[in-house]
């Protein structure tokens, strides 16, 4: 057996499953994701749909911490400094949309 250790397709992250190129938790999520598609598509929709909106969350936080937030984009998403709050708010009510 080989040392040798690939990129995981997913995330980047070293791994040494060269046969799936996916590292443990990226081939976990991906084979349980597959598997609520397969078993319901309507859940697996918006499931998905809510975790993609937790992440554009955490994202525009990470931009606005590291200081990278372009001006632009700020005005015209209509974010004027809202505190940490209103997103949290945000996101409870996209959830129970979803």
């Amino acid at each position: 057996m080989t040392n040798q250790a690939v990129s995981c397709d997913i995330c980047g992250q070293p791994t040494k499953m060269i046969g799936t190129r996916l590292c443990d938790p990226c081939w976990e999520c991906k084979t349980q994701i597959n598997s609520l598609i397969s078993r319901n598509p309507e859940a697996a929709i918006k499931f998905l749909k809510m975790k993609i909106t937790e992440a554009e969350i955490l994202i525009e936080k990470l931009k606005v911490f590291r200081g990278t937030k372009d001006k632009d984009m700020e005005v015209e998403n209509g974010d004027h400094g809202g505190d940490e709050k209103n997103s949290t708010e945000n996101l409870s009510a996209n959830q129970n949309v979803m």
